[in-house]
């Protein structure tokens, strides 16, 4: 018998025809947010979610009953952490690697944007207003690299390429060599008070849930930029935007919020030298290939019995 694929999509067009050119065996069933067609459903072994934000998956979960396998088209999976899927054999994937070098060049594109003024020079443009700025250099300064994972060592590794001294944050907080200095969560105060940049790369995880507020915004030095590319519930948005409207810290560049789209009530779009994207990082120009490449490698996997690459340990939410 075929196997049997769930694909999670609200439009299926960017990459059916790709997985169905690299599976010309696999059979794959398309199930929109608004089409539930649960007989078709007997006998799919994996899912598919392109459309990862939707909750067609736990909808579908009571006829899913032969699934062994969900792979996500994103680095995040919390979404997908509900306790049916906590308490079954499941195994849940996610991409990531796939979009490790755009986010990491994001990170250096925002810090680059501060540090050469280019968040005030646009603005300017606009209003064909001539305003000299001076700029600074990123070399000699100290980054702050909150999760150090493939994508935080990246940035490290480009950092220093910049001539920056690089502070890493990760759970062990062993020796890396992308890295001057590491530290786990409970060195995050001096990595707060010696970075001119810190830079979020974070799971969205119990530990991480707002780790950046009141207190945290304040043991960063008043010049410093705050950068977030990983998940937005990593910050306490009421807080920084505080600290943006009192001077408290130098600037923040943001490319993920709490909620997204972020509410147009939001103070942060109006914050002084906030820069505001809308969760781009991720989106370099062959991102779609990117994510199939992924997904097509472990179903090789898959299909051969081995090991599926990016398993998340459910319990950990990464």
């Amino acid at each position: 018998m075929d196997l049997r694929v769930l694909l999670v999509a609200r439009d299926p067009a960017p990459i059916l025809p790709k997985l169905e050119a690299r599976w010309p065996d696999v059979r794959w069933v398309r199930v929109s947010r608004d089409e539930h067609q649960s007989e078709t459903l007997e006998g799919i072994e994996v899912a598919y979610l392109w459309d990862y934000r939707s909750r067609v998956l736990r909808e579908l979960w009571p006829a899913l009953t032969g699934l062994r396998w969900v792979h996500v088209a994103a680095a995040g999976v919390e979404a997908f952490l509900f306790p049916e899927m906590l308490q079954s054999s499941v195994k849940l994937t996610n991409s990531r690697g796939a979009f490790d070098e755009s986010v990491a060049e994001f990170g250096v594109a925002l810090m680059l944007t501060f540090a050469k003024r280019l968040h005030l020079t646009v603005p300017n443009q606009e209003a064909a207003k001539w305003q000299h700025f001076q700029t600074q250099l990123l070399t000699g300064k100290t980054i702050g690299i909150v999760g150090f994972g493939a994508i935080g060592q990246l940035i490290g590794k480009k950092a220093r390429a910049l001539g920056m001294r690089v502070l890493g944050v990760r759970r062990g907080g062993s020796p890396h060599p992308d890295a001057d200095e590491m530290f786990t969560l409970a060195g995050l105060p001096s990595v707060l008070q010696q970075s001119d940049y810190v830079v979020l790369v974070l799971p969205h995880t119990s530990e991480t849930q707002g780790i950046i507020g009141e207190a945290e915004l304040a043991q960063m030095r008043a010049h410093a930029i705050l950068i977030n590319i990983g998940r937005g519930s990593a910050v306490n948005e009421a807080a920084l935007a505080a600290a943006l409207e009192s001077g408290r810290i130098g600037g923040a560049g943001l490319d993920v919020f709490e909620r997204e789209p972020l509410s147009p009530d939001s103070p942060l779009w109006h914050a002084p030298n906030a820069v505001i994207t809308p969760h781009m990082a991720s989106d370099a120009d062959d991102w779609q290939q990117r994510l199939a490449d992924v997904f097509s490698e472990n179903l090789g996997r898959y299909r051969r019995g081995e090991p599926l690459l990016n398993e998340i340990v459910k319990e950990r939410g990464y």
